[in-house]
């Protein structure tokens, strides 16, 4: 039977070593590294492989929704 998760948990996997790490963070754990992560200082460590997400800017006033349908004209670059 599996175990009860804290509703303030989130389930993280991340590739260290070659195998397949399983996490649970809270949000201000996720929150602090992604600060680390911006920090200008920690840019010669970041993996080749970064910056493949969504970008951390904030998105624009549409939907995601009309973002991927291409229905949002301030989106569209």
């Amino acid at each position: 039977m599996p175990r009860k998760v804290k509703e303030d948990l989130i389930h993280i996997q991340t590739i260290r070593d070659n195998r397949c790490v399983d996490m649970f963070l809270t949000l201000k754990e996720i929150e602090k590294g992604v600060d680390r992560f911006l920090d200008p200082k920690n840019e010669s460590i970041r993996p080749d492989t970064c910056c493949t997400c969504w970008p951390v800017e904030k998105p624009p006033k549409c939907s995601f929704w009309d973002r991927i349908m291409f229905r949002c004209e301030s989106c569209k670059e």
